[in-house]
């Protein structure tokens, strides 16, 4: 009937090979084992002891203090803005964002500076290691927004 659905995928035509914006050209035939000898020589010849590379502390994101909310925070506001931080820090957390606002309102505001002591240990860290700077940006800017109680 000559008659095409409206639904159907438009109608394709194999490609024109004389229209092809590429060509190929023929491989080149080499001798295989004349480049290995020449990379086993070169090789043998360029062996160099490289020097222990010093590895760094991986790069932690932070955005300045000055981003953070000016107004003080409370309930969803403030749950709100935790998980947007967490975001922006690349914290990685051990636990829920729920669980950590949780916990981060139950300390009052000298348990959240440094040392960071009970903090480490309501947040699963051994007291001993160092906290995460990620991790000591986002409480050190919970403490400052939070709604003080």
């Amino acid at each position: 009937d000559g008659y095409a659905p409206a639904w159907g995928p438009p109608p394709t035509s194999p490609p024109d090979p004389l229209k092809a914006d590429v060509v190929e050209q023929p491989e080149e035939i080499v001798d295989d084992q004349d480049e290995e000898a020449e990379a086993d020589e070169v090789a043998e010849e360029e062996v160099v002891e490289e020097p222990a590379v010093k590895q760094e502390a991986p790069v932690v994101a932070t955005v300045a203090p000055a981003a953070v909310a000016k107004e003080k925070l409370a309930g969803t506001k403030l749950a709100e803005w935790l998980r947007r931080r967490v975001f922006q820090l690349r914290v990685n957390l051990l636990m829920g964002h729920a669980e950590l606002l949780e916990v981060l309102q139950s300390l009052d505001d000298e348990k959240l500076q440094p040392p960071f002591e009970e903090a480490k240990l309501w947040l699963g860290l051994d007291e001993s290691e160092s906290m995460p700077p990620a991790l000591e940006q986002l409480i050190t800017d919970f403490r400052d927004v939070r709604v003080r109680q």
